[in-house]
């Protein structure tokens, strides 16, 4: 088990998402896992967090239909 979890919410975020994402791969302290909550993007946002799977191997996908922040943490906490 990783030593800090970081939630990482998408709805239709590629512009941004890239970058958020070469952050992670670039810190020093890798004892992390992220798990990205994509809620429904229709902007490409999906595709993007699965490219990015084998380059930041810490990244786990929750895919979901579009149901607000607040599905975003239950379905986190349900894992």
């Amino acid at each position: 088990m990783s030593s800090i979890s970081i939630i990482l919410p998408v709805y239709n975020v590629a512009p941004y998402l890239e970058e958020c994402l070469e952050s992670l791969i670039a810190q020093t302290y890798q004892d992390f896992e992220v798990i990205a909550v994509n809620d429904g993007s229709s902007d490409g946002s999906l595709a993007i967090l699965e490219a990015y799977q084998a380059k930041l191997p810490q990244l786990s996908i929750i895919s979901q239909r579009n149901q607000g922040y607040l599905r975003h943490v239950i379905q986190v906490e349900k894992r």
